[in-house]
């Protein structure tokens, strides 16, 4: 703002004192005050009315006079200083020290000194404490940092949130009712496993594995390593007690033990390749078991429709196909059932898979009480463990329709153990141990021939040739791992990305409507034949009777 020429020679000063005044007999000139720069008014008269709510601070020290010998830089130079009526900050005692600005200005502006010595610089006042007295505390937020680094394959926020965050939508109430209606079920099914899988997994339990040396379920540690684990966190029991009770494949591959080499684990991983439903969220299990995809042979993968980079319901990540081992871990301070649960919606996402591969493979009444995979739910006292498996309707249609029955596949699990780590004096403390071994060496080569024998009934697709798959920048890996704030690049390439996720669509469509067609032309064509034996069958019957009437009547 500035004052006009005459009140800065006769030495008027321009502070709230005479203003008010001033805008008292004029208030019109008011109103065009917001159309002009914040720090402009023509004249004393547009000076805006101090606050209400900080008349108390409005006691500023007079404005010292202008003194009237001023030259024409001088006045100019005037002009353009800020008046302390119109500040970004509440008025105070450092008014006073603006006009020590101003009159340096003034004294300094046009004069020939090189280095004039500006006044001291004085703190500002702290704020009455009275004024604040009733304004909220301000509120911290927790940095990247100290939440963690995000997983490098997930843009989730789950991967950054914390535990309790996450079992929100497991520990609903309704959540069970949820799965129901999808035909996913808490409990064992009326029928429950085969025979014969229940013996199998009942040799997982009862099989003692090779024990590795110097563990801490060793008996003369086990005990104090018990003790020690009472009142731990989730992701210390995840760090320090996980790794001797479920031992990483890849380690035990590592240390010379055959029948690991093919597995891979994932620990706290999002399932980012696998097809989740929609009522559900993204699995991210602690603990993941899957199948290596060099398993895999180029032309099995291709009979899956597998795309690198595109999601698909035999995936968990890229390089993890078919998860079948899934584990979750809670404190003592937390429901173990909440485990459970997260347990079996991550299997039954894993199951969907292999549902959906005999399904294409025409063998979905195989699957039926097969145990498909394996679950641990655990704290630091308790191991519980489960086997999944599945039950197949057919539902007929009503006779007058013509539609082809209805088969669907309800998921069950049934649980086969549950260990108390201190009970017997730690003398149950290997069995989770011994079974989390055998799974991974016995129950996952069963599990792959079967897959296999699926995969193998499945037709070959044509060679569509090979589609360029781009890998993503740093740039965009990095921008994936910020919050929301920032916009995220679209993921697979973008618009060809989701081009090729629809021709992948299309491409298994029509391969599965070629099946159908096949299937209702020998369908058909097994008709006719019934229907030509029938009625050759009956000619002869008639021919027959003809041959008897003739005899009668001769």
């Amino acid at each position: 703002m500035s004052a006009s020429k005459g009140d800065l020679a006769t030495g008027t000063p321009t502070g709230p004192s005479n203003d008010h005044d001033h805008r008292q007999s004029s208030p019109s000139t008011s109103v065009s005050r917001g159309k002009r720069r914040r720090c402009e008014f023509k004249d004393s008269t547009s000076l805006p009315e101090p606050c209400t709510k900080r008349r108390h601070l409005d006691s500023s020290p007079p404005f010292p006079p202008v003194d009237k010998g001023l030259n024409t830089s001088q006045i100019a130079a005037v002009e353009h200083l800020p008046s302390p009526e119109v500040t970004n900050s509440s008025k105070g005692p450092h008014d006073a020290q603006d006009w020590h600005i101003r009159g340096w200005v003034q004294g300094t502006e046009g004069s020939k000194e090189n280095n004039p010595e500006p006044p001291p610089i004085e703190p500002y006042p702290d704020p009455d404490p009275l004024s604040l007295s009733g304004m909220p505390p301000v509120k911290r937020k927790p940095s990247q940092e100290s939440l963690g680094p995000a997983s490098s394959y997930g843009d989730d926020l789950d991967s950054i949130a914390s535990t309790d965050a996450k079992s929100n939508f497991y520990s609903s109430l309704a959540f069970p009712t949820l799965l129901e209606q999808h035909g996913v079920y808490m409990c064992d099914s009326a029928s429950g496993l085969d025979k014969d899988e229940l013996e199998f997994c009942q040799e997982l339990l009862s099989i003692s594995a090779p024990h590795p040396p110097n563990s801490v379920l060793d008996e003369s540690t086990f005990l104090e390593f018990f003790e020690l684990t009472r009142d731990k966190s989730e992701q210390w029991l995840v760090k320090n007690m996980h790794p001797h009770i479920f031992p990483a494949p890849e380690l035990l591959a590592l240390r010379g033990q055959d029948g690991f080499e093919d597995l891979v684990e994932g620990c706290n991983d999002s399932w980012v390749r696998a097809i989740f439903p929609s009522y559900g969220k993204c699995p991210q299990p602690d603990s993941t078991i899957a199948f290596k995809w060099n398993n895999f042979s180029r032309e099995e993968i291709r009979k899956l429709g597998i795309v690198i980079g595109l999601p698909s319901k035999y995936l968990a990540r890229d390089d993890m196909f078919f998860p079948f081992i899934t584990g979750e871990a809670k404190c003592d301070k937390q429901g173990l059932h909440v485990a459970d649960r997260q347990n079996i919606y991550s299997m039954s996402v894993a199951l969907e898979g292999i549902i959906d591969l005999f399904r294409r493979a025409g063998r979905l009444e195989t699957l039926n009480g097969k145990a498909l995979g394996l679950s641990m739910s655990y704290d630091n006292e308790t191991v519980k463990m489960f086997a999944h498996h599945v039950v197949i309707k057919t539902q007929k249609p009503n006779d007058q329709s013509r539609q082809q029955p209805t088969i669907s596949a309800l998921k069950y699990r049934t649980i086969l153990d549950e260990v108390r780590l201190s009970a017997k004096q730690g003398g149950d403390r290997w069995k989770p141990y011994d079974f989390f071994y055998n799974a991974c060496l016995k129950f996952s080569e069963r599990h792959l021939q079967r897959i296999k024998e699926a995969i193998a009934l499945l037709p070959s697709p044509g060679d569509p040739g090979e589609v360029f798959q781009p890998v993503p920048s740093q740039d965009e890996v990095e921008q994936e791992q910020v919050g929301d704030g920032v916009f995220k690049k679209p993921r697979n390439g973008g618009v060809a990305g989701e081009l090729r996720k629809q021709l992948a669509v299309l491409e298994r469509q029509l391969e599965e409507q070629k099946e159908e067609g096949k299937r209702r032309e020998e369908e058909s064509k097994r008709r006719e034949d019934e229907s030509r034996r029938r009625e050759t069958a009956l000619q002869a019957q008639l021919d027959r009777l003809l041959q008897l009437l003739e005899t009668k009547s001769r």
